[in-house]
Parts: structure tokens; sequence; C-alpha cells
């Protein structure tokens, strides 16, 4: 997959990634391996708009670049792509610091900081985003006074559900014998 990336590294979308400094640790490749999405920077910027999303060769989103949504995107983080090609990424934007922080889907934003989902308050940092071939999300948000765990649809953020948060109590006990073709490692 690499490879493919440094084959196409001049001309994508009239512009050249930045060899040696520009192919970001910020990657995922799909469980076939048909997808993938990283971020990369990108020549003849400066570090405020030179980060790029690129999924399967092609850029998606661009630091400086209009979000849709009234700002522009500021900077990208955490990735996720399915073998259909759905994607996720989180990062800032350049609008105001009580909502910068978000989730696309599909480079489009779902859910910001300062929402609310499930009772929790939505702070300032995305801490993990993962997609499966069904459309079914998780991601971790950090509030303002712990980290929780979120499962929903992609599509619909705003209804996802909290799983489990930092601090919360979990009973880990086997209620059943496990079956003996079960082998815990």
């Amino acid at each position: 997959v690499l490879g493919q990336l440094d084959a196409g590294l001049a001309g994508i979308d009239g512009e050249t990634v930045a060899r040696g400094s520009g192919i970001d640790f910020d990657y995922h490749v799909s469980g076939s391996g048909s997808n993938m999405i990283n971020v990369v920077n990108v020549t003849g910027g400066t570090t405020a708009d030179d980060g790029r999303v690129l999924v399967d060769g092609s850029f998606v989103a661009g630091e400086t670049w209009p979000t849709g949504q009234g700002d522009n995107w500021d900077n990208f983080d955490e990735m996720s792509i399915n073998d259909s090609g759905n994607y996720l990424f989180s990062g800032d934007t350049d609008g105001a610091t009580g909502t910068d922080e978000f989730i696309a889907y599909n480079a489009d934003i779902k859910r910001r900081e300062g929402d609310v989902v499930d009772g929790v308050t939505l702070g300032a940092g995305v801490r993990a985003v993962s997609i499966n071939n069904n459309g079914d999300v998780v991601f971790i948000w950090q509030s303002d006074l712990t980290e929780t765990l979120f499962y929903g649809d992609a599509t619909d953020l705003a209804n996802s559900r909290a799983v489990l948060s930092v601090g919360d109590e979990i009973d880990v006990t086997v209620k059943r014998p496990l079956s003996p073709s079960i082998v815990l490692v």
C-alpha cells in the first residue's frame, strides 16, 4: 500500500506530497487492503495549510479548505476506513475553540466539541475512531471529566450510545461455564 502511495507522490489533485516528511503516522488500511486513508503534507504550503486527508488517491479535506459548515479544516488526527471505502477522521477546524474538535464521516462533520451525545458533553479531544464494514462505529471522546467510548451508526453519530467511561466499574465474572471449545488466551 505504501508503495502505491510512493508511486503517486507527484500529481495528486495537482499537488505533490512532500518526500520524507509528507507521509504522516495517522493512517488506516481497510481489512481487505483495498482502501486507504491517511494524512499527508504537500509541498509549497506552510505548516498552517499543507495538511491533507488522502483517501484512495484523492484529497477529501485540506487545511484551510472549507468544511461546509462555516469554518475551515485546521488539522487532522484519528482515521479509519472500511472495505466499502466509507471513512471517519477527526481533528480540528479553525472555528471557535469550544466547537473546533470534530469527527467527520466521508468528509462531512457529524459531531463537534460541545455537542451532547447520550448525556455526555463532548470535550476537546477525540482519542480513537473506527468503522466496520457494516457502518458501525466506535469512538473515544474526552470530556472535561473523563474519556468515554461510544458506539453508533456512522450516518447518525448524534444517536450514538455511551458504552463505557474511564472509572466505570465492569463485572468480568464468568456467569456460566465456558464451552470446552472456547480457549481463553
